[in-house]
């Protein structure tokens, strides 16, 4: 029983922890994503797809992510979106595993995209698992479009909709100089309301930099790429006022 009731207490925990509003959403397991705080509107990575169908990059993604830095909490995904002619068709899973507990959201989508507008809708199967409590089983989907002009762009996508995490985003979206794009967004649910806003600049081809801020809770998102020809490599951390700092990396590769 003493070897039993630590790995318990850790699988109960880590369930509380993963659907607290605003510590931990399920979603968010990218490396940009946590370097952005899920103002996913000017991500590029093929993982955050996960989060919005308006993504627009195709590729082939792998990302590892560990929430505040426990150790025992660890995080994988695998990504792909492929393009046409005007669309992207997406799929992807983020697994979590451990001895006594398990996540999984499996998914795949489609977006349209035309020169001032995008559409598109991405459908989830997640499951949670806990030893002796059994499976639970959730179907969601994403819904988004957004609308763009020269200068600026604006995103309002409906996530984990028919779901009980159901929640929107509104962003918008600008390119006030070259190589640099910024957003500010403001998200709400059941549970909470978060705004945040969200920065990149591109130092040279090979380097990047991704910045970001939210309240409720108060946390500060920075991540930084290297890109070579097609294949780039993300590092993102995201702080906690009452927890340690989390930590993702991404590994892609742009087709």
């Amino acid at each position: 029983m003493k070897k039993i009731v630590p790995k318990t207490v850790l699988a109960l925990a880590c369930l509380f922890i993963w659907h607290l509003p605003g510590v931990l959403s399920g979603l968010e397991c990218s490396a940009s994503a946590n370097a952005l705080n899920g103002i996913v509107s000017i991500s590029e990575s093929v993982a955050d797809h996960n989060l919005s169908p308006l993504i627009g990059s195709s590729g082939l993604e792998i990302s590892y992510y560990t929430p505040f830095s426990i150790s025992e909490i660890q995080t994988f995904g695998l990504y792909s979106a492929y393009r046409g002619n005007h669309s992207i068709v997406t799929s992807g899973i983020s697994y979590l595993m451990h001895d006594d507990y398990k996540w999984q959201d499996t998914f795949v989508g489609i977006s349209l995209h035309g020169e001032s507008f995008s559409v598109g809708a991405t459908q989830h199967l997640s499951l949670d698992y806990i030893r002796d409590s059994g499976t639970e089983y959730d179907l969601s989907t994403d819904i988004g479009g957004r609308i763009r002009s020269d200068i600026a762009y604006v995103d309002v996508v409906w996530q984990r909709g028919f779901s009980d995490n159901a929640k929107y985003c509104a962003s918008l979206s600008a390119n006030p100089m070259k190589g640099s794009v910024v957003s500010t967004a403001y998200t709400w649910g059941k549970n909470d309301c978060i705004y945040g806003v969200a920065a990149k600049h591109r130092i040279s081809p090979a380097l990047q930099i991704l910045s970001s801020w939210q309240n409720n809770p108060a946390r500060l998102g920075l991540g930084i790429e290297l890109k070579l020809s097609r294949i780039k490599i993300l590092y993102g951390i995201r702080t906690h006022p009452e927890l340690d700092m989390s930590h993702a990396i991404d590994l892609g590769y742009e087709w």
